[in-house]
């Protein structure tokens, strides 16, 4: 009996709280308000960092994809193949006269051209629904004997520096007409 009367004084006692229990229950909240806070931050961060990361694999396997469907086509034998410092130009079975080059270093990412009326149609990017304009993709191709061997990477430019994201190394592609 006594608990339920201890109870029942507390609830009909109209005196209130006193400043200290005031205070410590303003300071308890705010301790949790700050870990809330802190943790919904580095949440929002963390999310932003793998949806980057995401979509810069998305575009890597899609560029990849791409390249593969150019090049496998290509005629290296041809009179227009060449390769130079990230641009390739080549004879393709189907589509006639290719470029593929680095738009603008360090920005652009990959693109294409087709050869038209003596000259080249202005660059396309190779992968089109690229979302955001910091991330980019980025090659570097030579050809040996048989095959195209190809560095790949995905690249995020980040306050005047070049970050990669992702990237794979040494991709063999042997086109059908070598």
């Amino acid at each position: 009996m006594s608990v339920l009367k201890s109870i029942s004084e507390k609830i009909t006692d109209s005196r209130g709280f006193t400043l200290t229990e005031t205070l410590s229950t303003i300071i308890i909240m705010s301790m949790v308000g700050i870990m809330v806070a802190t943790g919904m931050t580095t949440m929002a961060r963390v999310h932003r960092q793998m949806t980057e990361y995401e979509e810069a694999q998305m575009l890597l396997a899609n560029t990849l994809t791409l390249l593969k469907d150019k090049l496998i086509y290509a005629k290296p034998d041809s009179e227009t193949f060449s390769v130079e410092s990230g641009t390739l130009t080549f004879e393709h079975a189907s589509e006639g006269i290719i470029r593929l080059n680095t738009v603008s270093e360090g920005t652009g990412g990959l693109a294409i051209s087709y050869k038209k009326d003596g000259g080249f149609t202005a660059p396309q990017p190779l992968v089109g629904y690229q979302k955001k304009e910091d991330i980019f993709t980025d090659w570097n191709v030579t050809y040996d004997d048989d095959h195209f061997d190809i560095d790949l990477s995905v690249k995020k430019k980040e306050n005047d520096s070049i970050i990669e994201l992702v990237g794979i190394e040494h991709i063999k592609i042997v086109p059908v007409n070598a």
